[in-house]
């Protein structure tokens, strides 16, 4: 008999909680979706940066090796700088977002205030970072305009393809970093609509 008692209390309990878990889940299945396609989406921008990155590098190895005229081997160095940048980035941001959709959704299913505070305390430090990158390629822009405009009529080709890799490295830089703002911003709102 204890034994019967022991095996109905423990089948209640897990039905029991297979229910609380299954109500919880459903109290807004909308922001898991949410969660989720928001996730998604940083996984997507995070291979758009790592596929940039790798043509660019293959773009800065055609330069260096195939091409090797002086203006290509300027424009070589700056892309392939930007290629390191981007492939860091696109593994890194991969990585942390993986990290960050599996804690949310935990949180998700327990409590909702603690997700708002520490999200929104993120997504300030990451929007002040991003700031401080837009800064950092404007004024790489402003140095790579400038020497390509010098150099222009120079025979010293490489400095004025060094500026023109640099032209191209920041404005594929800055547009990334806004596409990257406009998601924090939207995921910004998305975690005050949700609270």
């Amino acid at each position: 008999m204890p034994k019967k008692r022991l095996l109905i209390t423990t089948l209640v309990l897990f039905i029991g909680s297979s229910i609380l878990n299954a109500s919880i889940l459903s109290i807004n299945p909308k922001n898991s979706e949410l969660v989720n396609n928001y996730f998604t989406e940083m996984k997507i921008e995070s291979l758009i940066y790592l596929f940039i990155g790798l043509v660019s590098f293959l773009c800065s190895l055609i330069f260096w090796l195939i091409i090797k005229y002086s203006f290509y081997k300027g424009t070589a160095i700056s892309l392939f700088i930007l290629s390191f940048i981007l492939i860091y980035n696109g593994y890194h941001q991969n990585a942390i977002h993986q990290k960050q959709k599996s804690k949310i959704e935990q949180l998700l299913i327990k409590t909702s205030q603690p997700i708002q505070t520490n999200e929104l305390d993120g997504i300030n430090v990451e929007l002040e970072c991003l700031k401080q990158y837009q800064w950092i390629n404007w004024a790489i822009l402003t140095v790579g305009i400038m020497l390509y405009f010098l150099f222009h009529t120079s025979p010293q080709k490489f400095w004025k393809g060094f500026g023109f890799g640099l032209i191209i490295s920041t404005c594929i830089m800055l547009s990334l970093n806004k596409i990257s703002k406009n998601n924090l911003l939207r995921y910004q709102t998305f975690i005050q609509s949700i609270f």
